[in-house]
């Protein structure tokens, strides 16, 4: 994690070693919320999960959509919270975010680049 390369983004993941396409970042964990209840909360690390990840128990699971909060309750943001859009920019995104909100690598790499995904939905 370090600075972004994008004006104004704030902080922004980056890669410690050359990633390969296919290669999973993990999970975005946080606490998991209803839809009403992420509609009331101040967090900007909202991801909406339209299935249900293998560290999610069917009976959270139960009752409709569920969003994760990569806040967290801790204070600590799940670091795949830092990987910025490649929106409004020329660069084309390196991260894929699947609806189970597991993160993979969509095309190579290089060590010391900036991880980069669209934001908008893309099954």
């Amino acid at each position: 994690m370090g600075p972004s390369s994008i004006r104004g983004a704030g902080s922004g993941l980056f890669a410690a070693r050359t990633l390969r396409p296919g290669e999973s970042l993990g999970w975005y964990r946080g606490p998991l919320l209803t839809v009403q209840e992420a509609d009331t909360t101040s967090s900007t690390d909202l991801l909406l999960l339209q299935y249900r990840p293998w560290w999610v128990s069917v009976e959270e699971y139960v009752g409709g959509l569920r969003v994760v909060d990569g806040a967290g309750t801790d204070g600590l943001r799940d670091r795949l919270a830092y990987i910025n859009s490649s929106q409004r920019t020329r660069r084309i995104p390196n991260v894929r975010m699947f609806f189970n909100g597991e993160f993979r690598i969509d095309r190579q790499v290089r060590r010391g680049a900036e991880l980069l995904m669209d934001y908008a939905f893309d099954p």
